[in-house]
């Protein structure tokens, strides 16, 4: 019998944490990001599937260091009284592309939950309960995972700032959405497929779509107010990192939004502490652990 995760602990753990299964047609996602009554732009060819993840791949690369403030709305269904519930959180946000991440949620200077990954594991933590999540990578499976209402895999969950790179040499393809303003890049997730849209001028990202096996899409995330990065501590920098994000999660009553606020890529400001999960347990006192890849009865 698993332990009682918070509510709020769960939704929070379908923020974070990267990116290759299943083939799946373009058709999983019909229409593409857009502006309802603007005139769309005609195009023609899209670029090819290289060309395309190269110029993304030298975008991200700016912001492989990742670290910042964030400032958090989380809305989910109180499972007590079963009504719609709204949190107002703050935390810190800690990544390191492609495959580690730390994220501390904050409510009034007390530390609630804590999400982190590295290459390996995966761990999840409700700070008040003393327990947390912990599984890895390689057992993750849709089954598992679906007893903790996590709808993707751990490493497909980062994608969702539009900040990992894509595989350049992998299955991949492109497509315009259908006002012609926003290019497609599709590339494999663990369970399905990443549609990963971009400006064709800039190749910032402005969603990403995650789909399932059946090509169902199980994450949503609007990225918005792209901003400029300081670069290992150089204000100067022309690079700029999109500083909102709205998550929604099909079939869910879960919703996220998430504000960087002030992100900087700074290699000195990464704490590796942050990303050791044997370190992160002992810190927060966890007694509980709940072992996904643990068979249960």
């Amino acid at each position: 019998m698993h332990a009682k995760v918070h509510p709020l602990a769960r939704a929070l753990a379908c923020t974070l944490a990267l990116t290759l299964s299943l083939a799946l047609p373009l058709s999983g996602c019909k229409s593409g990001p857009g502006t309802r009554g603007d005139k769309p732009v005609k195009r023609g060819a899209a670029p090819t599937y290289a060309i395309a993840a190269a110029q993304y791949n030298t975008l991200v690369a700016s912001y492989d260091h990742l670290w910042s403030p964030v400032a958090l709305r989380v809305r989910y269904r109180d499972q007590d009284s079963g009504k719609m519930t709204e949190d107002l959180l703050d935390g810190h946000l800690q990544a390191i592309a492609p495959d580690r991440v730390a994220l501390r949620i904050d409510k009034l200077s007390e530390t609630y939950a804590y999400l982190g990954c590295d290459s390996d594991r995966y761990w999840w933590i409700d700070v008040k309960a003393g327990a947390a999540i912990v599984g890895t990578h390689d057992k993750a499976t849709p089954e598992a995972l679906a007893d903790f209402d996590i709808p993707v895999h751990p490493l497909d969950l980062i994608a969702l700032l539009g900040i990992v790179p894509v595989d350049p040499m992998g299955y991949g393809a492109t497509r315009w959405s259908t006002d012609g303003k926003s290019l497609g890049i599709l590339t494999r997730a663990r369970f399905g497929n990443q549609l990963l849209w971009v400006d064709p001028e800039t190749y910032e990202p402005n969603a990403v779509e995650i789909t399932d096996a059946n090509g169902r899409t199980t994450l949503k995330s609007q990225i918005t107010r792209p901003e400029r990065i300081p670069i290992d501590g150089e204000p100067d920098s022309k690079a700029r990192i999109a500083t909102q994000y709205d998550v929604t999660f099909e079939g869910s009553d879960f919703g996220l939004g998430v504000r960087l606020q002030g992100p900087e890529n700074r290699r000195n400001r990464i704490r590796p502490a942050a990303f050791n999960i044997d370190t992160v347990l002992k810190t927060y006192r966890v007694k509980d652990i709940i072992d996904v890849d643990a068979p249960t009865n």
